[in-house]
């Protein structure tokens, strides 16, 4: 099996007998009856903790190529990447909750605690549609799981939860737009283009603890992945004791934000 795959799904393959991915689909009847237990929590924890702990770098590192783009004045694939970034934090925020996400002919969530059996994600309606797809299932199952809980959900944008807009402007650069609009700018508030003010724009999105700047038209495209990274930032340090594997990962991310002289970013990025 490959090896660059999710811990968790390869551990419970391997616990299920499954020692080709080709035959993995012969396995879901087991699957979907697999459950947690003593002998198993353990290994699937540490798995579990590993993997969120990778998804947090692939965001930490969208999100540090999205403010270097804005930095450079552009904007367009700095919309894709702070879509992305709110991605990897969403499903690295599963983890630090100690759910698990598998695959197995559809998309599972599976909480690793005692007793708990993988519950089918992508089925029924979000929004009107159809649930389907890792991105769509993602977003709706983090929704339905965390409404309650989570600030971002606490208003909308435009009559969207923030993550379904901030998939909406991603497929609109990349898919619905004939070309891409620079040198003018979209999405983002007009100081975030101008060195003098850019770092200022971004300590106010950063130290925003009401979560306004998530829900205004001008500002949430930036604003929204930041607030939510530091909030998974918490949720790993909490769960784990650690947000990143190691310092070559962290060395990684200090060259990407090396434009930033005041270590405003460093600091932000647990860096």
């Amino acid at each position: 099996m490959s090896s660059d795959r999710f811990r968790v799904q390869t551990s419970i393959e391997s616990l299920l007998g499954c020692n080709d991915l080709n035959d993995w689909a012969i396995y879901k009847g087991a699957f979907e009856n697999f459950v947690i237990t003593t002998s198993n929590q353990s290994l699937l924890s540490n798995d579990l903790e590993s993997d969120s702990i990778d998804l947090f770098f692939n965001g930490a590192y969208s999100l540090g190529e999205m403010i270097k783009a804005i930095f450079d004045g552009r904007h367009s694939w700095a919309t894709v990447k702070g879509y992305y970034a709110t991605f990897y934090l969403l499903k690295s925020s599963f983890g630090a909750n100690k759910i698990a996400i598998v695959k197995n002919k559809g998309i599972y969530s599976l909480k690793i605690s005692v007793g708990e059996k993988p519950e089918k994600r992508d089925k029924g309606k979000y929004m009107g549609s159809e649930i389907r797809g890792d991105h769509k299932t993602t977003i709706a199952t983090y929704v339905k799981l965390y409404s309650s809980l989570d600030p971002l959900q606490t208003n909308t944008v435009q009559g969207e939860i923030v993550y379904d807009k901030l998939m909406s402007i991603r497929e609109e650069v990349n898919y619905r737009a004939r070309c891409f609009t620079e040198p003018n700018q979209g999405y983002y508030f007009p100081s975030l283009f101008s060195k003098d003010s850019f770092l200022t724009q971004i300590e106010h999105y950063i130290n925003d603890s009401q979560f306004i700047y998530c829900f205004q038209e001008d500002h949430y495209a930036l604003a929204a992945p930041i607030k939510l990274f530091s909030k998974v930032k918490q949720e790993l340090s909490i769960s784990c004791g650690r947000i990143y594997e190691n310092e070559i990962k962290k060395n990684e991310l200090r060259k990407l934000l090396n434009f930033d002289r005041s270590n405003t970013l460093s600091s932000f990025f647990g860096l």
